[in-house]
């Protein structure tokens, strides 16, 4: 594609650190989320396939397999495979919020 990553962004496993160090999680989410967890997983960890987030999310949560495991996720091509999964996600929240909005506006002028 001839498209370079800008240098700070090439480690995704040292941005992921830096983000961890300074992550608090919240004591709840209104809102739907979205995982996306690894197909290839440790023996014996992690059988929580929301991964915690259901205590969290008061909306539900969606879970998505990747192909690889925690170490490949953004590395090609398990990176490629989540980006259509997320875009696909992206897509479907976006027409479910276009929907609530237009719902919302005809409640309004009813």
């Amino acid at each position: 594609m001839g498209l370079t990553l800008p240098r700070a962004l090439r480690n995704p496993f040292r941005l992921m650190g830096q983000a961890a160090l300074g992550y608090e999680p919240p004591s709840s989410y209104p809102g739907r989320v979205t995982v996306f967890r690894p197909a290839t997983r440790p023996v014996g960890r992690y059988h929580d396939l929301a991964l915690g987030w259901e205590d969290l999310a008061a909306g539900g949560v969606e879970v998505h397999s990747v192909p690889g495991g925690h170490r490949d996720l953004l590395l090609l091509p398990q990176v490629a495979h989540l980006g259509r999964q997320l875009k696909k996600c992206l897509a479907e929240a976006q027409g479910e919020a276009t929907t609530s909005h237009i719902a919302k506006r005809q409640a309004r002028t009813h």
